[in-house]
């Protein structure tokens, strides 16, 4: 599997404004020969940090695409776009950052992470 994505801002927050970012991402499944899925989407990030605590929302749509063979005969195809919205939070700590967050989608999803980084 390999794939990437692209954050920018489009409303860069300060002090009292808050963050409004745009998120692309794009992912593909390879080395299955009788499989084979790209996922790709976008979202808005809202986001305003109070000092070492940045909380921020997320709302996007991500499309599937997908392809099966069972036999030469039988392929199975699926596309399908999904509503996607992330509740989280970041604590920017001196090394380590911490990030806890929710996502709603065909399913929920609870996910926490950890970086280290300046």
């Amino acid at each position: 599997m390999y794939g990437g994505g692209l954050d920018t801002p489009i409303i860069n927050g300060g002090l009292v404004r808050p963050t409004l970012a745009l998120r692309l991402s794009y992912a593909r499944l390879t080395g299955i020969d009788v499989f084979k899925q790209k996922v790709y989407g976008g979202e808005l990030f809202l986001s305003k940090g109070f000092g070492p605590v940045t909380p921020y929302i997320a709302a996007g749509k991500m499309r599937t695409d997908s392809i099966g063979t069972i036999s030469p005969t039988l392929t199975l195809k699926d596309k399908s776009t999904i509503n996607r919205y992330t509740v989280g939070a970041r604590l920017s700590l001196f090394l380590p950052k911490i990030i806890v967050e929710v996502t709603q989608a065909e399913v929920r999803s609870y996910a926490a992470k950890v970086s280290i980084g300046f």
